[in-house]
């Protein structure tokens, strides 16, 4: 069976994508990732959106959830494995996991971005703060634009040495300062940069702005976190022991590897550090397409994501397919 289009991936935005192909008619199949993708995808760990009306407190598993009831409905196929192989096979491409074969028109890669951890003696201290598990709330954080607000009024630390992280360090101090009606500094936060025993990826000079606004940098390497129902300290090799109610984790993406970035790479798929590279119609190479965060030069925001998605499969792809399906209808 040749399909119109295969989905590889299935976070918010595969699961978009899935959603408009079946509405629209089209024959999918969907590629939602081996166990072990999933459980790294950033997807699962989001537990709540809080900077979009409408999804405001509701996690990615329960919107992956409803859109697996929807697939289901609609008696589309769903591979649970990770695709190995992407190649030519005509004017199609063929897609191969561990299992099975298949043939495509078009495919829409929804591969996502894995954040970059610091490397720590016992890395796994940070996940209850950032995952919120045990009981512990959420206090340490990798999206600024989805939770830059929670800083608010408290004191903080960002993990990071390049220019981004210092661009955290500076856009989180105007989120946690408290500014009252005349502008007066009502609470001025105490922030600090770790840069993990790295050194720094910004001009020297910019030590000195980020001085200038009350943000320390810190060279010391960290050696761990203290906490119990939330973030409360970064402890440093030497014993130092740093007050922090809040951190931003600031390190970049991790690098893509594995087969199928090998294959898509063979094909001409072309890569940054940041994810794929894509026209302005989120083509990667006629016939491929990238969504969601797994591609460069967009906001990794699931509005971002849906509207890239619905473009590609209801836009450029029911675009291509329409003719066809409508002279199949000639009477």
């Amino acid at each position: 069976m040749l399909y119109d289009v295969a989905i590889v991936g299935f976070g918010v935005a595969g699961a978009k994508a899935a959603i408009d192909a079946v509405n629209n008619n089209l024959k999918t199949v969907v590629f939602t990732g081996s166990s072990k993708s999933v459980k790294n995808a950033r997807s699962t760990w989001v537990r709540s959106f809080e900077n979009v009306p409408g999804l405001i407190g509701v996690s990615a598993k329960f919107i992956l959830g409803q859109a697996r009831d929807i697939l289901k409905a609609r008696a589309t196929r769903v591979i649970r494995e990770d695709v190995l192989s992407v190649s030519r096979e005509g004017q199609a491409f063929l897609l191969e996991s561990e299992r099975d074969k298949v043939l495509t028109r078009f495919v829409v890669l929804a591969l996502g971005a894995t954040d970059e951890q610091p490397q720590l003696p016992q890395i796994e201290g940070i996940f209850p703060y950032a995952n919120g598990g045990r009981g512990v709330e959420p206090s340490a954080h990798y999206c600024l634009r989805c939770d830059g607000h929670k800083a608010f009024g408290k004191d903080f630390a960002v993990v990071g040495s390049g220019k981004d992280a210092s661009f955290v360090a500076k856009e989180v101090m105007t989120r946690a300062a408290i500014f009252g009606e005349k502008n007066e500094i009502l609470f001025r936060p105490k922030g600090f940069l770790f840069l993990h025993g790295r050194e720094p990826g910004f001009p020297l000079e910019e030590i000195q702005v980020l001085q200038s606004f009350g943000i320390e940098v810190v060279r010391e390497s960290i050696r761990g976190y203290e906490g119990r129902e939330a973030l409360e300290a970064v402890i440093l090799e030497g014993g130092r022991r740093i007050s922090v109610s809040l951190a931003f984790v600031s390190l970049g993406m991790r690098e893509k590897k594995g087969a199928i970035y090998r294959a898509l790479r063979e094909l001409g798929v072309r890569f940054t550090r940041d994810g794929i590279t894509v026209s302005e119609e989120n083509r990667a190479i006629p016939g491929i397409f990238s969504v969601g965060d797994g591609t460069a030069g967009r906001p990794r925001q699931i509005y971002t994501a849906y509207h890239d998605a619905n473009r590609v499969v209801s836009g450029e792809i029911k675009s291509a397919i329409r003719k066809e399906m409508l002279d199949r209808l000639r009477v």
